[in-house]
């Protein structure tokens, strides 16, 4: 299952900011979603940064290949002439086009960033309870490998325990506010 979703990312589904180009951290977070619900939560893949400092600095990038110029040609050149209100699209209308396309992949991208910030911030929560109960260090410890589990990207280097960590983690990746404005809307 991961070399196949592994081949489907490449392909252009892992793009998740649709600017034609995947980065290692846009194809960890895919593969992560990906492969842990197809295989129901069997197989768990990593990602994260080399711990070497010669080798952290930079990400993979890869380049998404181009689509079929049969398919644009298509697109500009209608096989069957323009009936009424259609009017062939020009090529600065595609071009307006595919820009629009790429910006609702990056809000899509942001928003399931967003439903995934939210989630952890509930289940923080839950895991500071259970934190504070009377139950047995085991039971605890279980309690936070679910919580790493769940969000391997940001859990990575986090010590057992530290939910404030994990989401300080979280926040690290928010390049345009997002994240902390629903924390202050949550205050």
């Amino acid at each position: 299952m991961f070399k196949r979703c592994f081949l489907i990312g490449l392909d252009g589904d892992a793009d998740l900011t649709g600017d034609g180009y995947i980065t290692g951290s846009e194809l960890g977070m895919y593969l992560s979603d990906k492969v842990i619900n197809y295989t129901h939560r069997r197989q768990h893949p990593q990602y994260g940064k080399i711990n070497n400092p010669d080798l952290d600095r930079g990400d993979f990038i890869f380049a998404v290949k181009a689509k079929p110029q049969a398919k644009e040609a298509s697109m500009i050149t209608p096989s069957s002439p323009p009936t009424g209100e259609e009017k062939p699209k020009d090529e600065l209308d595609l071009l307006l086009t595919k820009i629009k396309e790429k910006d609702d992949a990056k809000k899509r991208a942001k928003d399931a960033l967003v439903r995934k910030f939210k989630q952890l911030l509930q289940d923080t929560e839950k895991y500071k309870k259970i934190e504070s109960s009377d139950l047995d260090d085991e039971t605890k410890l279980a309690a936070w490998g679910v919580l790493s589990e769940k969000y391997p990207q940001w859990s990575k280097g986090v010590e057992a325990g530290d939910s404030g960590a994990l989401v300080n983690r979280a926040l690290a990746r928010d390049n345009d506010g997002s994240l902390r404005k629903v924390i202050e809307l949550q205050n």
